[in-house]
């Protein structure tokens, strides 16, 4: 299956969900257009492939089954929240990058995470890992702090498996 979102440049006024499930049991739903979810997005079976095409996300991020497939890097997962407390439930997903630009909004990890192949950057609002593991993926990978918040408690563990790997703290 393939989803055609009509958002081409990134969020587009009027062409945003408001909740999307992918239940597709063993098979793939595939973007063409980048994808703007105002509350949730659900994977409970088969796989959301990005191809060269981000995802917004301004809700909670829940998988309970299936897999998200970034398998381009121009594929960024951005949470773009402005403001409230949301979910952020991977279920041990790979990320190509992520992006946190969330103005007064808070994400709290509910399971282990990583990320392979492009930066991860936590530009405003916070990202807490909860207890959870965030694994830094691939040489030359960074965690970039620029203005948000990286909350590691002490049960929490960030690993990087690669060379050259750092956490910045940028601003």
């Amino acid at each position: 299956s393939q989803a055609y979102t009509g958002a081409e440049t990134g969020p587009v006024a009027g062409k945003g969900f408001y909740d999307v499930e992918v239940n597709k049991n063993a098979a793939t739903v595939t973007l063409r257009g980048h994808l703007d979810v105002d509350n949730t997005l659900l994977l409970t079976s088969g796989n959301l492939t990005t191809d060269t095409n981000s995802i917004w996300l301004a809700g909670d991020f829940i998988v309970t089954g299936g897999n998200l497939n970034q398998n381009n890097n121009a594929s960024i997962f951005r949470l773009d929240a402005t403001g409230g407390i949301h979910t952020f439930d991977p279920q041990g997903e790979n990320f190509r990058g992520v992006i946190v630009n969330a103005p007064g909004a808070v994400y709290t990890t509910q399971s282990d995470f990583s990320i392979a192949n492009l930066n991860m950057q936590i530009e405003d609002g916070e990202l807490v890992l909860n207890g959870n593991t965030l694994t830094v993926n691939n040489n030359n990978r960074t965690i970039e702090l620029n203005g948000g918040t990286l909350n590691v408690d002490s049960a929490s563990v960030i690993e990087f498996n690669g060379n050259n790997q750092q956490l910045n703290i940028n601003g």
